[in-house]
């Protein structure tokens, strides 16, 4: 995203950034993931509302394969809000695949297994 300001965000004082799911979570990162946690990036509308459990999972699978070793952190959390018609069984799954995929400790090998939760 050109123009976009991370280190501004970062300038507030805020110790997480709730990014949305457009924004590229390697290159947020690489530039501000020293100083502050990073938090969001599963996408509401094409994962949550429309997609299938193991579209979700495999969703959360990626996000925290992106920043599962950002030096402050990553909170497993939608792009923007929750869908209000979003498939039980989909909240259901973003729930089981972040315990799966972001349990302690995390390690790369697990985001290439196969889905088991």
């Amino acid at each position: 995203m050109e123009g976009f300001q991370w280190q501004d965000m970062s300038d507030t004082g805020a110790g997480i950034l709730s990014l949305d799911n457009i924004v590229d979570m390697t290159a947020a990162k690489y530039a501000v993931g020293e100083r502050v946690a990073l938090m969001g990036n599963v996408r509401p509308t094409e994962s949550m509302l429309f997609g299938t459990p193991q579209a979700v999972a495999e969703n959360v699978k990626e996000c925290l394969a992106k920043t599962y070793d950002s030096p402050k952190s990553y909170v497993v959390a939608l792009g923007c809000g929750l869908p209000i018609n979003t498939p039980p069984e989909n909240i259901h799954a973003l729930i089981d695949a972040a315990r799966y995929y972001g349990r302690y400790p995390i390690t790369e090998s697990r985001f290439w297994a196969a889905n088991d939760f």
